[in-house]
């Protein structure tokens, strides 16, 4: 009897990992159509993800819908309805099509509110099915305001209600085939305002909950990337901008340098002036570094006394001479720590990046460029080259 529990206790534990696992396979395919359009510049940007996700969800939930009506219209005989809702539902899924292969999803916003303000014209125009279109326009507000946020959301809610209230309260025109009673015009309009009103507070409390998201995000980003005394950015942060370096060099001819920077005889300041005076010395080594960069150069602590500075569009020629005006600012001034002045020096190896290199090659040989310049006799600048011994 044990025995027959435990096989059926197996098998059931079975059934449950299967189902698991095809929950999770529907929800990898689930997040695959669904994101599918997002490129790799707004993969971790969270605004694009809503919006891919709101128009993607809206574009293929609304087709089920239109299809659905449009086929129950075409029993009831109503073909112009059918016609539209079925015109609808095939822009809805091209308009879906479209964001996959293009990721333009502002562009595709666009589509989705435009089709839906048509949509809802007509409705109430035509009435619908026994006047009961203008019920589907209570969606409109938070799909509207969602896309386009408070200001231009509310300037196209303002349009819809006046152009809705034209075809309503002046049935006397060319456009409107129906007539609604007064005490209906008047609980729409409420009950709609009602609506616009409520989903305005939301996305007013989405949209500043997301700025101080967006904030603490930036914060502790910046806070990861800085190094806290210097202020420059660290080596977790130049790996990352490495890597993408690399991958613009494949992609253009534009030439980008590196240079790492070390203090000559750094460690002989801290044992003889102390910490404090070594660490004076690092802050006002980079301050003079910003001095010396252009605003799309990057400098950042590598660790210890050294640094390491990127220059983009820079070719060697170019970086070299940047590398000497960084040394010779390093040198020509002392460095003031207390009571002492410190004459500090620096040496400096430079590497061009060039296509085929990867990480570990650029690290080895700008680390081989500064140890060359240690062996010269150090406060000078080494480029790299392979017969660098």
């Amino acid at each position: 009897m044990a025995f027959q529990q435990m096989q059926k206790d197996r098998v059931k534990l079975t059934h449950s990992l299967r189902k698991l696992g095809l929950t999770r396979q529907l929800s990898i395919l689930f997040n695959k159509i669904i994101f599918s359009s997002l490129n790799e510049t707004h993969e971790n940007d969270i605004d694009a993800q809503r919006l891919v996700l709101v128009i993607n969800l809206y574009c293929i939930v609304g087709t089920l819908y239109l299809i659905f009506f449009s086929i129950q219209s075409f029993i009831t005989h109503q073909f112009e309805l059918t016609t539209t809702l079925a015109l609808c539902a095939f822009f809805a899924i091209g308009n879906s099509l479209y964001l996959h292969h293009t990721g333009n999803y502002r562009r595709a916003g666009d589509v989705v509110v435009v089709m839906t303000l048509v949509l809802f014209l007509y409705l109430i125009s035509t009435g619908g099915v026994d006047n009961t279109g203008p019920l589907w326009s209570y969606t409109l507000p938070p799909l509207v305001l969602f896309i386009y946020g408070l200001r231009k959301g509310g300037l196209v809610l303002s349009s819809f209600i006046l152009i809705s209230m034209f075809l309503m309260f002046f049935p006397d025109n060319a456009i409107q085939s129906t007539n609604y009673s007064y005490n209906f015009k008047v609980r729409y309009f409420s009950t709609f305002l009602g609506v616009c009103l409520i989903s305005s507070i939301c996305e007013y409390s989405r949209y500043h909950s997301n700025n101080l998201l967006k904030k603490l995000q930036k914060s502790i980003q910046l806070e990861a990337h800085t190094d806290v005394l210097t202020n420059l950015y660290n080596r977790r942060y130049m790996h990352d901008k490495i890597d993408k370096l690399i991958h613009k060099t494949q992609l253009n001819t534009k030439p980008c340098s590196i240079l790492l920077c070390d203090l000559d005889h750094f460690k002989s300041i801290n044992d003889n002036y102390g910490h404090p005076c070594g660490d004076q010395v690092l802050i006002e080594t980079a301050t003079r570094m910003k001095n010396c960069l252009r605003s799309n150069d990057i400098a950042a602590r590598w660790g210890g006394e050294e640094f390491m500075i990127i220059l983009p569009e820079t070719n060697q020629d170019a970086a070299f001479l940047v590398a000497e005006k960084l040394r010779k600012r390093l040198c020509e001034e002392e460095v003031y720590c207390s009571k002492d002045s410190l004459s500090v020096s620096m040496s400096i190896g430079m590497l061009q990046i060039t296509t085929g290199y990867n990480l570990e090659d650029i690290l080895n040989n700008v680390d081989d460029a500064l140890y060359a310049a240690k062996r010269n006799g150090r406060n000078c600048t080494q480029i790299y080259n392979h017969s660098v011994p």
